[in-house]
């Protein structure tokens, strides 16, 4: 997976990886992984809270961090199931995921 962002040519661009990673560990283990590790991590809602989000537009569960050198990652799983159209650009935590695929929006 690629993304690509276009910046304001004097912006200087911080480095972003992403790890593709099982969606089950990422959901039950990668903030235990992380913080065992004593590294930083955030969601993409940067919510003051220790839960992955879910990237309803492309059914991706992912968590942010950073490395001892500052460099931005994200662990990021792909989901299963279909991109439901009413989901794009929508941001939510996995416990809201669910329940939207329950009643069929994802």
């Amino acid at each position: 997976m690629l993304g690509l962002w276009e910046t304001p040519k004097d912006e200087i661009s911080l480095r972003h990886f992403a790890f593709e990673c099982d969606p089950e560990w990422i959901i039950n283990e990668s903030i235990d992984f992380l913080k065992s590790h004593n590294l930083n991590y955030w969601n993409f809602l940067q919510e003051d809270n220790d839960q992955p989000m879910v990237f309803c537009w492309m059914s991706a569960v992912s968590i942010y961090f950073t490395d001892p050198d500052g460099h931005y990652l994200e662990f990021i799983g792909l989901l299963p199931g279909d991109v439901h159209p009413s989901s794009e650009k929508r941001v939510v935590s996995y416990k809201d995921w669910l329940a939207m695929k329950e009643k069929g929006e994802v």
